[in-house]
């Protein structure tokens, strides 16, 4: 366990949590997103969310997976990768995989205090770069992350079938660590 306050904590995720992941995010992923898709993000939840890729995830080197814990309440995800590079920008990179935070405990800093930790372990790690990935068509993260120093790098088209075409648009920003 991570404290981040005396009430908020990462706790890792570990192998057997599979199912309480997919819980959670069933439950915080539609109230932002449900609007996004013709099925209401179930597809996208089965996607990125099965055992098979949770498992991959939980697996993979060099990365941290852990659930924003209020107590014993489970509110939110953070998960990091370190060395995946944003296209030809020089320097060593931590992306911010994944960061959700159920509804109820939005706009109380918590994202903020996230993002600071994640910049203080990217700094002791070494990695020069953080970059995350966030869909145009969320203003508020949008500004949130500009806010705490984002810039805009580039941006892609997503390809999920059942994802609105009006939706598929999602950037990359990225922020310099010194």
């Amino acid at each position: 366990m991570i404290p981040l306050t005396p009430e908020i904590a990462l706790c890792a995720i570990e192998e057997q949590d599979g199912e309480a992941l997919r819980a959670l995010m069933r439950r915080i992923y539609p109230p932002a997103y449900a609007h996004y898709w013709e099925d209401a993000g179930r597809s996208y939840l089965d996607s990125q969310y099965n055992q098979q890729q949770f498992l991959k995830d939980c697996k993979q080197e060099n990365a941290g997976y852990y659930f924003l814990c209020q107590g014993s309440e489970k509110v939110g995800i953070f998960r990091w990768v370190g060395g995946l590079p944003l296209g030809a920008m020089e320097g060593a990179f931590l992306k911010i995989h994944r960061l959700y935070l159920a509804p109820e405990i939005q706009g109380q800093g918590i994202g903020k205090l996230l993002m600071r930790w994640a910049e203080q372990l990217a700094r002791e790690q070494k990695y020069s770069v953080l970059w995350l990935d966030v869909m145009n068509k969320q203003p508020q993260a949008f500004e949130f992350y500009k806010s705490l120093g984002y810039q805009y790098y580039t941006h892609c088209e997503l390809n999920f079938e059942k994802l609105y075409k009006d939706y598929r648009t999602m950037s990359q920003l990225y922020k310099r660590i010194t």
